[in-house]
């Protein structure tokens, strides 16, 4: 199964946040992957699970496309030629090659079909992700991370509500009050380049 796998002080434990089984996956159900993109299972290459995001493209089961994983192979290699410390990649993406990714005239090529909601929170509440209410807000937690969105504003926060700008505030010390509290959570933004926090119709 794929399972949420929150990481820092405060933040969810993943045994507990399970939203999705693997008889839904081979069924086609719209699941969010590790890179916070939203798509189903395509195809099978070899032992490789293939999916198609909400605008048609072709990624690896950590929400990985083809051309983010030419770029990270081919500044790997060179890093190796010259002998120097490899270069992190930017994902929790550890694939090797592109086998599968790239369409082929063999591939089934049905269209993106029917999209379970409108938007990313609408998605998780069709998931049935953790719920919870904090400042008036309803929070929905976000697969793989400990972030929550707020199903109004479509704000990432913690599970206590506070903005990712106003963590920063609080664990940079600023000597002030704040509306929602203080806590402890330490969450991590999502992937600046990520591109796709709704979904398309």
């Amino acid at each position: 199964m794929l399972q949420a796998q929150p990481t820092g002080e405060g933040e969810l434990r993943s045994s507990k946040h399970v939203y999705w089984t693997d008889d839904e996956i081979q069924a086609g159900k719209w699941i969010v992957l590790p890179n916070l993109r939203v798509a189903r299972l395509h195809h099978l290459s070899g032992d490789r699970r293939v999916f198609i995001t909400t605008d048609g493209k072709l990624v690896c089961e950590h929400g990985e496309c083809s051309s983010s994983i030419c770029s990270w192979l081919s500044a790997e290699q060179r890093a190796r030629k010259e002998g120097v410390e490899l270069p992190q990649r930017n994902s929790v993406c550890d694939c090797e090659n592109t086998d599968g990714l790239h369409w082929t005239k063999a591939m089934p090529q049905e269209a993106v079909g029917v999209l379970p909601a409108d938007s990313f929170a609408g998605l998780l509440a069709t998931l049935g992700t953790e719920r919870v209410t904090a400042r008036g807000r309803v929070l929905r937690h976000v697969p793989h991370t400990s972030l929550f969105l707020s199903e109004k504003e479509g704000m990432f926060c913690c599970r206590h509500g506070n903005s990712l700008s106003v963590l920063r505030l609080i664990h940079s010390g600023a000597s002030r009050k704040f509306r929602g509290g203080v806590c402890k959570c330490c969450v991590s933004a999502p992937p600046r380049r990520l591109g796709l926090m709704r979904l398309k119709k």
